[in-house]
């Protein structure tokens, strides 16, 4: 049996760990071979490395590694031997770098379990290994959690009863190095209520975790398949600036002050007009992994600022983008999941969308599907719109939903709801009149009215959705999470009416549903001027299991109906477009694109519960950076600098 000696190096920022073999130089932390005798040394006192020259020179040319952590918890008889990260074989002499997880004293032995983003893998201190072993287990049991570890040793097999399904091997040590003393430990990555609040505060601490470093993986796999899908379909990658101007395209901007007053910046919603450019310029075939801001209210599914993966083609019908991303999406999917998507997918009107499940991004996995309840809308209010859907309930989960009914409609906010769910249906209701209208059988009908079809329909869509999540609940699973449906929605109105702002004729100002440079359906186009409330664009969204995935649109490529729509439909201010204008007129070819929400793809393909998931640095819900506390304030000098004043105290609440 191997003997050698525990030595102890001390500095004035750390204590330094090793345990050398007993013919090497003293100062030195790297083990050679274990000599046959088995004779072994007195514990040293190693001094300062820095007092060492040559020590110095021989730290530059060590290696911190020879294997990964997950390569040798992989390692078995047959392993092949090859470059550092290669799996190595049992018998093997390897070193390993990586943070202290788990630390536990068992008769003998010391067992260490030590991590990087490769896995995991044990490592036992036996105490027949070593003189002075009293004083080693001292020394690792002082050794806090987390701290970084250098640790060379042998692969050895597991005994039967130890072998885990992660790992048959564990290394033998002969040595360890601690390479940074932990002195901060926010949390164990084993609690399970640890608030949101204090993992993003130390988010860097919080991606040590396992699941979000698997996530990291997984994304930069996923951008290394599209990019391939996108080389072999002819795509360029070029980068358009994240310094742009303030246009009106929606949602508010983030501004970014300059030294020449009042000139300012805008840090772009979309690269939505430079690719429009660029299609100009005669690219053809454009993409790019884009950063995207908006100032927007967050939530789960939102950030103030994102990644998408921005697409623009030349010469172009929908269906021609459409199968591109059908085959960016099939192989992300293959990557990741090894599953075959059907190709391609459904296509869906967006009127029938709205008909049958109450939003514009159904979830189609499972039914519930609204009907249409004009027929017997007398018998049940004096409105003139009357939708309904029903819902069958588990015998042993009636009770409980009925309970939960007048809940789900106060969370919703359902204007003149009904409060209590109805003991049966009115008995004018025929049975003949139920089987024309697909309610027969039925446990619960939930039924919504009022004058406005969209505002009916919206409603119920939403109540279909918090109906199936109550039933899940309850015990009772409607979408099975390892499915996955895909859908184009098309047809989409061109133009929507403002919440608030009216026309000059009294009626309501109108909007571009989606941006004012989708081009209109070519059946519509006749309408754009003349019945702008009845043309649908040419726009597409890409929807999964209720989420939107990404949306995109043939352009408008002629600069004059460009303009005219933008000022007379939209009454929005033409200066502000005119560099797209003017690009438009020097020859723009059709062209068309889309934009992937890339972050909300990541989600849906790791099942996570919010995009913070999928991103290494992302903003709280209050759209702050607890890592680096920012926005933070600055002061009146360096507002001076850029003709800025305050005309408000900060909230010094944030």
């Amino acid at each position: 049996m191997v003997r050698t000696a525990a030595a102890v190096w001390c500095s004035a920022s750390a204590v330094v760990l090793a345990f050398a073999a007993i013919h090497l130089n003293p100062t030195r932390s790297e083990p050679a071979a274990a000599s046959a005798n088995g004779n072994h040394a007195a514990v040293k006192t190693l001094q300062h490395r820095a007092s060492q020259p040559h020590d110095a020179d021989q730290q530059l040319n060590d290696v911190y590694r020879s294997h990964t952590c997950g390569a040798v918890a992989k390692a078995n008889a047959e392993s092949a031997v090859g470059q550092p990260g290669s799996i190595p074989c049992i018998g093997d002499q390897v070193k390993v770098a990586g943070w202290l997880e788990f630390k536990r004293l068992v008769g003998d032995n010391v067992f260490l379990s030590i991590r990087d983003i490769h896995g995991s893998v044990q490592v036992v201190f036996r105490q027949e290994d070593f003189v002075g072993f009293t004083e080693v287990r001292a020394l690792i049991d002082k050794l806090p959690k987390q701290s970084v570890v250098s640790i060379s040793g042998i692969v050895t097999a597991r005994p039967q009863t130890a072998v885990t399904e992660a790992s048959a091997v564990e290394i033998a040590a002969s040595s360890l190095v601690v390479l940074n003393r932990a002195t901060l430990v926010p949390f164990d990555h084993q609690q399970t209520n640890v608030s949101e609040e204090l993992r993003q505060q130390h988010r860097y601490y919080d991606l040590r975790n396992p699941k979000l470093q698997h996530s990291l993986q997984v994304r930069s796999k996923v951008t290394q398949v599209i990019r391939s899908v996108l080389a072999d379909e002819g795509f360029l990658e070029v980068e358009t600036p994240t310094l742009f101007k303030r246009t009106p395209e929606g949602a508010r901007e983030f501004l970014v002050p300059t030294r020449t007053p009042g000139q300012f910046f805008a840090l772009p919603q979309s690269p939505q007009q430079y690719k429009q450019m660029l299609m100009v310029a005669g690219v053809d075939k454009y993409f790019q992994f884009a950063r995207c801001y908006r100032d927007e209210d967050l939530r789960a599914d939102r950030q103030p600022e994102f990644t998408q993966l921005d697409m623009e083609m030349s010469f172009i019908r929908p269906i021609d983008i459409q199968n591109v991303i059908e085959k960016i999406v099939a192989r992300a999917w293959l990557e990741v999941h090894g599953m075959k998507l059907e190709l391609p997918f459904r296509r869906m009107p967006y009127q029938e969308a709205m008909e049958q499940y109450g939003i514009d991004k159904p979830d189609t996995r499972f039914g519930m599907k609204l009907q249409n309840l004009q027929a017997c809308k007398e018998l049940l209010s004096q409105a003139s719109v009357a939708r309904g859907f029903r819902v069958q309930v588990p015998e042993s989960l009636r009770s409980p939903f009925k309970k939960a009914l007048p809940r789900l409609i106060k969370e919703l906010a359902l204007r003149n709801a009904v409060t209590k769910p109805f003991n049966g249906l009115p008995a004018a209701l025929e049975d003949a009149t139920l089987a024309q209208l697909d309610l027969v059988g039925a446990d619960f009908v939930c039924i919504a009215t009022g004058d406005h079809a969209e505002s009916v329909l919206q409603r119920l869509g939403k109540l279909r959705l918090a109906v199936a999540a109550e039933l899940e609940r309850l015990g009772h699973p409607l979408r099975n999470p390892n499915e996955f449906h895909f859908l184009w929605v098309e047809d989409f109105p061109l133009f929507t009416e403002s919440d608030t702002a009216q026309a000059a004729d009294g009626t309501m100002a109108l909007e571009a549903t989606h941006h004012p440079f989708t081009a209109p359906h070519p059946n519509d186009a006749h309408l754009v001027f003349t019945d702008p409330r009845k043309v649908r664009g040419l726009h597409y969204d890409i929807v999964v299991n209720g989420w939107e995935l990404g949306g995109g649109s043939i352009r408008i490529h002629d600069s004059d109906m460009q303009e005219r729509l933008i000022r007379e439909v939209l009454g929005a201010d033409i200066t502000k477009f005119s560099h797209l204008l003017k690009a438009l007129r020097t020859g723009a070819p059709p062209h068309g694109g889309i934009a992937l929400g890339f972050d909300r793809m990541m989600a849906i393909l790791l099942s996570a519960r919010s995009l913070r998931e999928v991103i290494a640095f992302p903003k709280a819900f209050s759209g702050r950076d607890l890592t680096c506390e920012a926005p933070s304030a600055i002061s009146d000098k360096d507002l001076a600098d850029y003709g800025l004043k305050l005309i408000a105290q900060p909230d010094t609440k944030l």
